[in-house]
């Protein structure tokens, strides 16, 4: 059956009540969003869960498609029934559920915490489509704790398929990965970076050559090379933009 907008408020039980004080509440969110918006690279965009829709659309082509931010705002979740292949729109709808589930098993003060990712493919103008990765973690609930706002950043994803839908939780190094088979949460303790692999990384960030990092570092070209066999193994990439993105997305630099 196709996926329609309501499928991805199903899981959701906020009051669609909204008092002057949310209000106020929601216009600094939304202040805060589009200064942010404007000192980086990804677009970023305001889930109102109690309104269906979209609260906040940050200007950036790149998440657009073609349309207007405005334009985008007013579609709401029929944006991505339009720009997102059926296949990742159940995906979607899917790990949408999954990720209210895991928040409802969470105390409630430690659901602002958590910050769930998945990658799916936008349709471009030129019919072509992209693989973005897709980060959400809850603004706001209301006083019984249930989700109203939530913020979500886009960026391109380092991955090769949709899906990869990660729960992860501020201070906490593990995380966890939803099996869109089993539809089953599962622990996953990857290898942490090291502070050379994060240094090589950072220096990779700004430009600089093997060797310029060799000689930043005092090490050879070979230990750095060495190095980054690790970091694209730990990672499960095989570029070092690849890693940049991978280690960047996931908040491991």
């Amino acid at each position: 059956m196709k996926a329609d907008i309501e499928d991805f408020f199903k899981p959701v039980s906020a009051s669609k009540k909204i008092s002057v004080y949310d209000s106020q509440r929601l216009a600094a969110y939304i202040e805060t969003a589009e200064a942010f918006a404007r000192a980086s690279y990804q677009s970023v965009y305001i889930v109102d869960y109690r309104k269906r829709g979209f609260a906040y659309v940050s200007d950036h082509p790149f998440f657009l498609c073609g349309y207007t931010a405005d334009k985008v705002k007013n579609m709401g979740y029929g944006f991505y029934l339009n720009q997102v292949p059926a296949g990742d729109i159940d995906m979607l709808v899917k790990a949408n559920a999954a990720a209210f589930g895991f928040f409802e098993s969470v105390a409630a003060e430690d659901r602002k915490y958590l910050s769930m990712s998945c990658d799916f493919h936008l349709l471009q103008p030129g019919k072509h489509t992209i693989l973005i990765n897709n980060k959400a973690t809850p603004l706001a609930c209301d006083d019984e704790g249930r989700i109203w706002l939530v913020l979500c950043v886009n960026s391109l994803s380092s991955q090769k398929k949709s899906g990869n839908v990660i729960m992860q939780k501020a201070g906490d190094p593990g995380k966890w990965s939803f099996d869109l088979g089993t539809s089953v949460w599962k622990r996953v303790n990857d290898e942490l970076l090291s502070e050379k692999e994060k240094e090589i990384l950072y220096f990779s960030v700004r430009g600089f050559t093997m060797k310029e990092i060799a000689s930043r570092l005092s090490l050879s070209p070979e230990t750095i090379k060495y190095h980054k066999k690790n970091i694209f193994r730990k990672l499960h990439v095989k570029s070092i933009t690849e890693a940049v993105t991978c280690a960047a997305n996931y908040s491991l630099i």
